[in-house]
């Protein structure tokens, strides 16, 4: 995962997808994981294992 400006870019193993700020509709933030909703049926879910300090900080500055 990469954040450029209030762009997240999620990065799997066969796709790459850019999620700008206006599509998160709701999120929500628990110890283990972030989950960023987009629609009332569609949700990234983030655990936080794979992020650093950085990462997270970025994270929620963007969502603000």
């Amino acid at each position: 995962m990469d954040i450029v400006e209030d762009k997240l870019i999620l990065t799997e193993d066969n796709a790459t997808m850019t999620l700008s700020k206006d599509r998160v509709k709701d999120s929500k933030e628990y110890d283990d994981m972030s989950i960023l909703y987009l629609s009332a049926v569609s949700a990234y879910i983030i655990p936080k294992r794979y992020l650093n300090d950085q990462n997270i900080t970025d994270i929620r500055a963007i969502l603000k």
